[in-house]
């Protein structure tokens, strides 16, 4: 079935919105499913909404939206305008993430604008090997999704970094140096929200490594990265990002 909708943000991290069309699924009561294909015609986004949020969802779902952002620079289906978006809303939302901290009222439009901004990003590439790995650590942890993309920014910028298009330029979006400045900037993030920034902290089960990297694989999204992935990549990915020990953090 094809629909139109006419969307309005309450938090600030999901720029799918601006993506067309959006497939949505909707629950019967006889409990089947229905994918409805759906075209907004106009997004409202308007930053109070977001402004009585808790910090922890406020950041998580900000991470969200750099995630969007820094996945569609380096996808296999990426160009020119959306790596120009993509670099625009990684700025934006990590030059004035840390406001949400004070209550800076202008710290929501940042973001508002930011999320936006990626959402058009990555409506023309889709995401790639941080969605499709974070996907079964929410599904069978309940990692928020925007917590549990975030933490594998560093493993797998450190994977593709051969890969990418003027990688200086990304970093530079970012406000880090490097892949361990980035993994110490999102652990700082989280940890100020009262979210873990490790595996282990989230209470993942380090025997279930293995099979959470098998499931990591999701088709669209795996294939969309500019590195291959293995099963085996994927688990070393998240054996770096388990132990808390090993997670240094910035503020």
């Amino acid at each position: 079935m094809n629909r139109y909708y006419n969307p309005v943000h309450t938090i600030q991290g999901p720029g799918c919105l601006a993506e067309l069309p959006a497939l949505l699924r909707r629950m019967l009561s006889g409990g089947g499913r229905v994918l409805v294909l759906a075209w907004s015609r106009e997004v409202l986004r308007h930053p109070e909404l977001a402004a009585g949020m808790p910090v922890r969802l406020a950041v998580s779902s900000a991470l969200d939206a750099v995630a969007h952002a820094v996945e569609s620079y380096w996808a296999r289906h990426t160009n020119a305008v959306s790596r120009a978006l993509a670099l625009e809303a990684i700025r934006t939302v990590m030059g004035s993430i840390d406001q949400m901290f004070a209550g800076v009222p202008a710290a929501h439009d940042a973001m508002a604008c930011g999320s936006m901004l990626a959402g058009l990003a990555f409506s023309n590439t889709k995401t790639t090997a941080c969605h499709s790995i974070s996907y079964p650590l929410t599904m069978h942890y309940g990692i928020p999704h925007g917590a549990a993309v975030a933490v594998l920014l560093a493993p797998v910028l450190a994977c593709n970094a051969p890969a990418v298009q003027d990688l200086d330029a990304l970093l530079g979006a970012l406000g880090v140096a490097d892949t361990a400045g980035l993994q110490r900037r999102i652990a700082g993030l989280l940890v100020r929200s009262a979210q873990p920034a490790s595996l282990e902290g989230w209470g993942v089960a380090r025997s279930d490594l293995a099979h959470l990297a098998g499931l990591g694989i999701t088709k669209g999204r795996a294939d969309n990265n500019p590195v291959e992935l293995t099963p085996a990549l994927i688990e070393e990915m998240l054996e770096s990002i388990y132990p808390m020990a090993t997670i240094p953090c910035a503020g």
